[in-house]
């Protein structure tokens, strides 16, 4: 595992990016701005899945993406997890036919 590095934005760098027009990475910093506060939301939550869920309906129809997943997996193993301990929430999602991978 390595830190993610990011732009001013909170977008992950990566080469995808050159493929985005200005509104469109500006949508996909709102969605990691989006990410990180779910991150420090799921914390509290009881039914981590049906959190998640609900959470990627609301990007899809928030931002007009598709979410390939929105999951929280263990940093150890990368197996799905339902606890938040050792864990990160991963995101795939394709904004405008360009698919971006994240994880928080």
């Amino acid at each position: 595992m390595c830190k993610t590095i990011r732009d001013k934005n909170k977008v992950a760098l990566s080469s995808r990016n050159f493929h985005l027009n200005k509104t469109e990475l500006l949508i996909a910093g709102k969605i990691a701005k989006k990410m990180i506060y779910l991150k420090n939301r799921i914390k509290t939550q009881k039914n981590l899945n049906n959190f998640l869920n609900k959470n990627e309906k609301e990007l899809n129809k928030k931002f007009n993406i598709t979410v390939e997943y929105l999951e929280l997996r263990n940093t150890k193993n990368l197996k799905i997890s339902n606890k938040f301990k050792d864990s990160k929430i991963f995101i795939a999602f394709y904004l405008n036919k360009i698919r971006l991978i994240d994880n928080f």
